[in-house]
């Protein structure tokens, strides 16, 4: 079967040229595009050991080696050609990746996610009110919860800083006395704020598979989440909304019918 063709244009940040690609079969990979830029003469070959990325407008990086429709890429799309260099491009790219991760948070802002933001526009900070239910201790919950995520200078090759504001924080295996909420290995560069938002949302909930009581960091609240894990996760069936459409979803709840052995 025919590949489905794509009409792109492909923007270098650094030098504001834009290039209209037509006919682009939707089975091609990014380093395939970056390849016939540089053949075509548009864009000048890099020295050995470097070369160019390409990036969804937002700063979502694509995967080279993945055909443009498993990056999620569809027709008439805008690209972003990011050279490896220091200076312009990295700062365009960047700030990017900023503008992405303010448009997430307006997405999934909402009665069960407030914030505000800090350091300019876009936002290198966020101070985030999450209202949902979480322990302070073994025994007590709190409704209310303030987050600062930070976005320091690497970010986003470096993970954003997390930290509990409220006193005492929440009592859970990946939150520090002092508040520092561990994200661990999860994070990676391409995962956008709004997700990492809704993801510490989720560990507040004490969801299994954002809870590690395995590397804690602290190992009362582990050992307290072992033995008790039959109340986990709080909040019932709380949706969240996805930062990239802002759309929400209702879980669903599935009716389960016990049949009794047959004889």
């Amino acid at each position: 079967m025919a590949n489905t063709s794509l009409c792109l244009t492909v923007v270098s940040p650094a030098d504001n040229q834009s290039f209209e690609l037509l006919d682009v079969p939707s089975e091609a990979t990014p380093a395939e595009i970056i390849t016939e830029l540089v053949n075509q003469g548009q864009v000048p070959l890099l020295p050995a050991g470097q070369s160019y990325l390409l990036a969804l407008k937002g700063g979502h990086q694509l995967d080279e080696t993945q055909s443009l429709a498993a990056n999620g890429v569809t027709d008439n799309t805008t690209l972003q050609l990011i050279a490896p260099t220091p200076g312009a491009a990295d700062d365009a790219y960047r700030h990017e990746r900023l503008m992405g991760n303010y448009r997430e948070m307006g997405n999934i802002r909402g009665p069960r996610i407030d914030w505000q933001g800090e350091g300019g526009h876009p936002p290198t900070t966020y101070v985030v009110t999450y209202r949902l239910p979480s322990y302070i201790d073994q025994q007590r919950t709190r409704e209310v919860h303030r987050v600062r995520f930070e976005l320091d200078a690497q970010h986003p090759d470096e993970k954003p800083s997390v930290r509990m504001l409220d006193s005492p924080p929440v009592f859970h295996p990946n939150v520090f006395a002092d508040g520092r909420i561990c994200i661990g290995n999860q994070w990676s560069r391409e995962e956008g704020l709004g997700f990492l938002v809704i993801r510490v949302a989720k560990m507040l909930l004490y969801y299994e598979i954002f809870t590690n009581p395995d590397h804690p960091a602290n190992g009362d609240a582990a050992r307290w989440y072992r033995a008790n894990r039959a109340r986990f996760p709080l909040g019932g069936a709380i949706a969240f909304p996805d930062p990239i459409t802002g759309a929400v979803t209702e879980q669903r709840r599935f009716t389960i019918i016990r049949r009794s052995a047959q004889r």
